[in-house]
């Protein structure tokens, strides 16, 4: 394999440990008060960049802080990386612990790099709910990540722009993806604007959304990185409720502490930009339901 997910090279291969235990089958909606906002969760690394194991007790503490935070479901959505690797079974034993919690299973795919045959398989795997989509290099470069900011250097940005949403338009084209991470990730260092308006260089790519049937996430993680903003922008959000791509909600946490940060914020951006249902999903099928507030 010739690409890296974050400093690790991916693993695939083995098939994961599959569970007789039944995970949740969502949101249940009478423990969610009328009115009231519903805060998902739907991009949690549970294992982060290799940093935790996969046990009940790693589930636990997600889970944990997503109670503490009122989140009514929540998708762990590691990297492809750890397929075969994550215990399913631990995450059912720990989700049985908090049975208010709907707790969805799902991958982050990298489509730049990940070979086809491989994708196939993670999306016929029947006990995933969700695979989100995403883009996180350009040929060989991993350009998300700060050890190799010298890729930069010298580059046109309105041909990074380019070849970042040629990228992402070929990804969702394949009809593979139930979710599209964080849609505008090239903008994440801030390293200079394109000369044209960004939004106009996704154009292609939220046609493509739109005909497959995603949606695109609100990935608040975007706040804690150099770019200090949301993905997608705002202007970039409005544009998807134009091509009324649906939308879902994801902190993209890889800690504990990360679940559900800024998720009301997030919620007040949908509204803001004339959402008034997200997404939710159970064995690949997307489920609509009323923001709530």
């Amino acid at each position: 394999m010739n690409c890296l997910i974050s400093g690790f090279r991916i693993r695939v291969g083995r098939s994961h440990r599959s569970c007789r235990f039944g995970l949740s089958d969502g949101i249940v909606y009478g423990r969610v008060e009328r009115g009231s906002d519903v805060l998902i969760d739907y991009h949690v690394h549970s294992m982060g960049h290799d940093d935790f194991p996969s046990t009940i007790e790693t589930a636990s503490a997600f889970l944990q802080v997503a109670r503490e935070k009122g989140i009514a479901e929540i998708g762990f959505a590691d990297h492809e990386s750890f397929y075969g690797q994550r215990d399913h079974c631990a995450i059912a034993q720990a989700a049985e612990l908090f049975p208010e919690i709907g707790v969805k299973i799902g991958f982050e795919v990298d489509f730049a790099c990940t070979p086809m045959d491989d994708i196939v398989r993670f999306t016929e795997d029947p006990e995933l709910d969700f695979i989100i989509g995403s883009v996180h290099h350009l040929g060989p470069w991993l350009f998300n990540d700060t050890r190799f900011l010298d890729g930069y250097k010298g580059k046109d940005m309105d041909q990074l722009y380019e070849s970042y949403y040629a990228a992402m338009e070929k990804a969702v084209s394949t009809g593979m993806i139930d979710i599209v991470g964080h849609l505008d990730l090239i903008k994440l260092f801030n390293i200079a604007p394109p000369k044209r308006n960004p939004v106009s260089y996704a154009e292609g790519t939220l046609r493509a959304i739109r005909e497959a049937g995603s949606c695109v996430e609100i990935n608040t993680s975007g706040l804690y990185k150099p770019v200090g903003e949301v993905f997608p922008s705002r202007e970039l959000l409005k544009r998807c409720q134009e091509y009324d791509v649906p939308i879902t909600l994801g902190s993209d946490a890889h800690a504990p502490s990360d679940v559900g940060r800024d998720l009301a914020l997030a919620l007040d951006m949908a509204r803001g930009c004339g959402y008034s249902k997200v997404s939710t999903f159970r064995k690949r099928n997307r489920i609509e339901i009323p923001l709530g507030g």
